[in-house]
């Protein structure tokens, strides 16, 4: 429904952006882990474990922020879906690396769900706190 100023809320005109960046970002990550390893003289500064921790914090960031724009508020359900969403994901992505040359670790898939509670629970609070404060951003909630 349009909002007083003739215009669909701002979330909803976010959502292909929101849902696509995810995508994108998912997808990218998906490439990034099966490519051959980088050698250990070459790689960058940050730990791997940090490195499965920020790159599942924000999977799991976008997942939450594209499940409240389509979905609607954020509830605890839902943040167990994303929740359950990104740790089967992250067992499918250890479990095939070896396919490609690489390890499957246990300890990064931990560090994966340890970044993905967090970037789950950024979300969460984002949905909240955007709903309680703006309210206008979202289209109206269907009555029974």
């Amino acid at each position: 429904m349009p909002s007083e100023s003739g215009l669909r809320p701002l979330v909803t005109r976010l959502r292909p952006l929101i849902l696509g960046g995810t995508a994108a970002y998912w997808l990218l990550m998906l490439v990034l882990t099966h490519i051959p390893e980088i050698p250990k003289d070459y790689e960058p500064g940050v730990g791997d474990k940090w490195e499965h921790r920020i790159g599942y914090f924000l999977l799991a960031l976008g997942l939450g922020l594209s499940l409240s724009a389509w979905q609607g508020r954020l509830d605890w359900r839902r943040i167990a879906l994303v929740i359950g969403i990104f740790a089967i994901y992250g067992a499918f992505d250890e479990l095939t690396q070896p396919l490609f040359g690489r390890e499957c670790d246990l300890f990064d898939w931990l560090a994966d769900l340890q970044g993905g509670v967090a970037g789950s629970l950024l979300a969460y609070a984002i949905d909240q706190w955007f709903r309680r404060w703006k309210p206008g951003w979202f289209p109206p909630v269907p009555q029974p």
